[in-house]
């Protein structure tokens, strides 16, 4: 646990958060979108972002990086550029530091592939 300086509220590194299951059959196509926000600096703004997706192989995967860091593993690392979106579309947070972030509010989506949907697609990108 540490204290974020940005937000001014303790914050837990190595949160994992898993949205498929181990065995868990999918039986077609199925897509989700996930919530996720960031706070950039307003004074040295940096609007790329890279987060990994990760997996776990383990019957139960553990709920923090650290539990087991040898059992997660890096699938791909996703790049986010949000640079051609102009800053007037991003709300600013202050905090009692007075220091100013833009909140940047974004969703990640998904398409799962079943195994059959995967061999038809191939490298077409379904």
């Amino acid at each position: 646990m540490y204290w974020c300086e940005k937000e001014e509220k303790y914050r837990v590194n190595g949160q994992l958060n898993w949205y498929i299951s181990r065995d868990q059959i999918i039986g077609s196509t199925v897509s989700t979108a996930l919530r996720f926000y960031r706070l950039v600096s307003v004074s040295s703004p940096d609007f790329i972002f890279f987060d990994p997706l990760l997996i776990c192989d383990l019957e139960v995967a553990p709920d923090y990086k650290w539990r087991d860091p040898s059992a997660v593993g890096t699938v791909c690392t996703l790049r986010s550029d949000l640079t051609g979106i102009p800053v007037s579309k991003f709300k600013i947070k202050t905090n009692s530091s007075g220091e100013r972030f833009y909140h940047v509010d974004f969703h990640l989506s998904m398409k799962i592939l079943d195994e059959v949907s995967s061999l038809v697609c191939g490298d077409q990108g379904c």
